[in-house]
């Protein structure tokens, strides 16, 4: 299932582009937000918040459908830029999720998450079902088109060369839809 896990991954390096503007009111060094919507985590202990936009709704974070039938997905990115550095996390997830219900993330299920601390460093939510690894949907307003969720976990080295994990803690988000991937912006990768 690694190659779910590098789809998702291209997913969130798509959006690290070189138009991405940080929101108003951050501090740009991965402080809070005055948008409705975030994706936030504790990365290694060092706190990690969305700040940037890619898209036409100006918000930090923002999730796609895509697929079809049994096996549609939702796609969440949300991009952190500090400095001239920039980092993105994915959460991927079934459209047919039961909310409330605490999964451990599962590739072959289309359940992954993504950190990605640069363009050429990523790590990973394991495909073993015994991991530490959990992801549960709070919130699914399909008239309203928002996402609630939390998430957590040990994510392990995929590319790159770096720590053979990172431990990932408190990561929640908040964040309006769309219903087709090829709504969210083309864009150059640029760190």
């Amino acid at each position: 299932m690694k190659v779910f896990s590098s789809l998702a991954l291209a997913a969130t390096l798509l959006v690290l582009s070189p138009a991405c503007k940080k929101n108003s009111g951050n501090d740009g060094g991965g402080g809070t937000t005055s948008s409705e919507y975030y994706l936030s985590a504790t990365v290694n202990g060092k706190a990690w918040n969305a700040n940037t936009s890619n898209n036409s709704m100006h918000t930090p974070v923002l999730a796609a459908q895509t697929g079809s039938g049994s096996s549609t997905v939702l796609l969440v990115l949300g991009i952190q830029a500090a400095g001239k550095d920039s980092s993105a996390f994915a959460i991927v997830f079934p459209k047919s999720i039961t909310l409330n219900k605490t999964y451990v993330f599962n590739p072959s299920q289309y359940m992954a998450g993504i950190y990605a601390p640069s363009a050429v460093l990523s790590y990973a939510t394991s495909s073993n079902t015994n991991s530490d690894d959990s992801l549960t949907i709070t919130s699914f307003d399909q008239s309203a088109k928002i996402i609630e969720g939390k998430f957590k976990g040990t994510f392990y080295l995929q590319s790159g060369t770096g720590a053979t994990s990172v431990k990932i803690t408190d990561g929640k988000f908040r964040t309006p839809y769309v219903l087709d991937a090829s709504q969210l912006p083309p864009s150059n990768i640029k760190y």
